[in-house]
C-alpha cells in the first residue's frame, strides 16, 4: 500500500492545494490513514520514502514495492517530520524502515524543472530540503529498523 500527502492535495477538480492549511490537512490525513493501515494485519511493516523531491522515490517504489508493506512516499527531510510514523509504527508494533534516496541535488533539480508547474517544487524549498538533509539525514538512532541509502 503506498500513500503520499500529494494524494490529499488534490481537490474534486484535479487541482492541488498547496496553502499552509492544505498541506496541513493532508499530512494528517496521512498520519489516520497510516494508523488505519498498521492496525490491519495483512500489513507487517512501515516504510518510509526519504529525499529530496526530484530523487526518484515514486519510480524506486514502482519496482521495490511488496504486498504486505505500507510506504509512505513524501520528503521526510527531518527528524520531526519522521517522528510521528516511528510513534505510529511503535504503537502497532510494526518495524519501520527508510529508503533514502541520496541521489545528487543537481539532478533533482533538473527533474523538478521538468514537472507541470502545478506539481514544481519551487527552487527555495528544494534547497531547504536539500540542506535538512544535509543536516538530518534519517538514522538508525531515531528508532528504524534499517536505514537503506539508494545512490542512483
Amino acid at each position: 500500500m503506498i500513500l503520499s500527502p500529494d494524494h490529499f492535495l488534490i481537490d474534486a477538480d484535479g487541482i492541488y492545494d498547496w496553502s499552509p492549511a492544505g498541506v496541513a490537512s493532508a499530512w494528517a490525513a496521512t498520519i489516520r490513514r497510516t494508523q488505519e493501515l498498521l492496525s490491519d494485519p495483512r500489513y507487517i511493516s512501515l516504510v518510509l520514502l526519504v529525499g529530496v523531491s526530484g530523487s526518484g522515490k515514486s519510480t524506486w517504489l514502482r519496482s521495490h514495492m511488496e504486498r504486505n508493506k505500507v510506504y509512505i512516499d513524501a520528503t521526510f527531510t527531518t527528524k520531526a517530520g519522521r517522528a510521528p510514523f516511528i510513534e505510529i509504527a511503535r504503537g502497532a508494533d510494526r518495524v519501520i524502515d527508510v529508503v533514502f534516496l541520496d541521489t545528487p541535488f543537481e539532478e533533482c533539480a533538473r527533474r523538478n524543472a521538468l514537472r507541470s508547474d502545478d506539481r514544481r517544487v519551487p527552487d527555495a524549498k528544494m534547497f531547504r530540503f536539500r540542506d535538512q538533509l544535509r543536516n538530518e539525514p534519517p538514522t538508525l538512532a531515531e528508532g528504524f529498523r534499517q536505514v537503506v541509502v539508494v545512490t542512483p
